[in-house]
Order: C-alpha cells, then sequence, then structure tokens
C-alpha cells in the first residue's frame, strides 16, 4: 500500500516536471521547408528537369536555320623555297587539214605502227627538254572568309522525333519532381512525429528515473535503520532497473528518430532539438 501511493506520487510529479521543460523541437512547417530545400532526392530530381529541358531546347534549334562564319588570316615570316622538277616533254605537230595537234611519233617503216618502249608507252620522235626551275615564293600576309546559311527541309522525321522524345523526356522529370516531393514531406512528417513521440517519452523516462533514485535512496535508507525489510529493497532496486532499461532505450530510439529527421531535411543534428 505504501509503495502504491509512492508510485501515485511520482506519476503527479512526472508529468508536472515534463510539461514544464523548456526544451523544444523545430515546428514541423519548419522541418517541411528545409526538406524541400536541403534534401538530397529533391535536388536530384531538379537537376533531371534542367538536363531535360536544356536537352529540349537544345533539339529545338534543329529547326531553326543555321549561319556559320569562317575567316581565316595567314602570315608568312620567311620566304619559301621550292625546286620544280623538269625533264622531256614530248613534242606535238600542227596537222592544217584537221586544225588539230599531232603526235610527234616514232613510226616503224616496216609496220608503220608507233614504236613502243619497255615501258609500254610509245616514243617520240622529238623531245622538248624542261629544265628544273628554282621558285622562291616572298612573305605575304593572306585572308580569306566566308558565310553560309543551312535550312533543313527533309531530315525523315528524325528533328520531329527526336524533339518530341525530349518533350517526353521533360514531362516525366516534371512528373517526378512533384512525386519525389511528395514523398519527401511525408517521409518527413513521418520522421517528425517519430521523433515528437520519442522526444516526450524519453522526457518522461528521464523524470521517472531520477524520481525513482530519490525513491531508492530513501528505500536504501530506511532499510539501514531497519524500518523495512530486504524484499522491499530488491522490489525497489528491480523497479529501477526496469525504468534504467526504458529510459536507455528511449535515448537510443530519440538518437536514431534525429539522425532520420536530421538526413531529411539537411540540417546538423545539433539543430534538430532547440
Amino acid at each position: 500500500m505504501r509503495f502504491s501511493r509512492l508510485y501515485a506520487i511520482i506519476i503527479l510529479l512526472l508529468i508536472t516536471l515534463t510539461l514544464s521543460s523548456n526544451e523544444k523541437i523545430i515546428t514541423l512547417e519548419e522541418a517541411k521547408s528545409l526538406a524541400l530545400e536541403h534534401n538530397n532526392l529533391i535536388k536530384v530530381s531538379k537537376e533531371k528537369v534542367r538536363a531535360s529541358t536544356q536537352t529540349k531546347k537544345s533539339l529545338f534549334t534543329n529547326y531553326l536555320p543555321k549561319l556559320e562564319v569562317t575567316a581565316n588570316y595567314l602570315l608568312r615570316s620567311e620566304a619559301t623555297e621550292m625546286t620544280l622538277e623538269g625533264g622531256y616533254l614530248p613534242t606535238y605537230n600542227f596537222n592544217p587539214n584537221t586544225n588539230e595537234l599531232e603526235a610527234n611519233l616514232l613510226i616503224n617503216p616496216q609496220t608503220n605502227q608507233p614504236v613502243f618502249g619497255d615501258d609500254g608507252l610509245p616514243i617520240f620522235n622529238q623531245y622538248a627538254l624542261f629544265p628544273d626551275k628554282d621558285l622562291e615564293i616572298l612573305p605575304k600576309s593572306g585572308f580569306t572568309s566566308g558565310i553560309s546559311l543551312k535550312q533543313p527541309l527533309f531530315t525523315g522525321g528524325k528533328v520531329t522525333s527526336a524533339y518530341k522524345m525530349a518533350s517526353l523526356g521533360q514531362e516525366a522529370s516534371l512528373l517526378q519532381l512533384d512525386y519525389t516531393r511528395e514523398n519527401v514531406l511525408f517521409t518527413t512528417e513521418e520522421a517528425y512525429w517519430r521523433l515528437v513521440s520519442l522526444n516526450q517519452k524519453t522526457k518522461v523516462t528521464r523524470t521517472y528515473l531520477n524520481l525513482i533514485q530519490n525513491v531508492l535512496d530513501k528505500v536504501q535508507d530506511s532499510y539501514d535503520v531497519g524500518m523495512i525489510n530486504k524484499n522491499q529493497l530488491l522490489q525497489a532496486k528491480v523497479k529501477y532497473n526496469e525504468v534504467s532499461l526504458l529510459n536507455q532505450e528511449a535515448q537510443n530510439g530519440l538518437e536514431l528518430a534525429t539522425m532520420a529527421l536530421a538526413q531529411q531535411i539537411g540540417l546538423p543534428l545539433t539543430q534538430i532539438m532547440q
């Protein structure tokens, strides 16, 4: 009976101390706003939207004419020397009857046919000597420019198909972004309320543990002076161990819940609890 009244007093004190605690968690709206701003999944989805939009814009330019302007400038700082190799050139005779040039070939008098050399080429009666010629190109600057305009008229549907695929890719990335936002908000709210629940549970178990510790100290003093028996002391110690275990479990759960929410909203652990 004595312990029943004692536990009732403990519960009343527990509720009072818990309600008077100044420690609080960031608000749900703050958590959602931070999640939309810092969550990595949303950042990845936004990057995909940006990439698909740029791809669509790039492919749309294939419908437009393309203007190309080129310019080149050449500057020679030194003269260029080269030799034009000479040789023997075949000769031709003018035929006044046909007004054409005819090859001055060597004719075999027996066969009345042109004579061919070992290389299989016909032999001429006379050759003209063309001597080697040394050339020198003097330094001179040069500038060239050009402009062109291209307009695709028919590409077999290639441009249109590519643009349609890019448009579908952009729409899909936008839908994926909306889905990711909703999923992140849902997960954030779930993690937030789990943290709130475990935070309250930790406050309760911590306060409860402190009160049980005080009770255990008084029970120990009563046992030392012979006011209670050892069985009552052991009951108090068992109760203390039970509450201590509950407090440790609540504390571990609170740390995990804090880490989960911090990951969702991109804040350090120390800023979750204010």
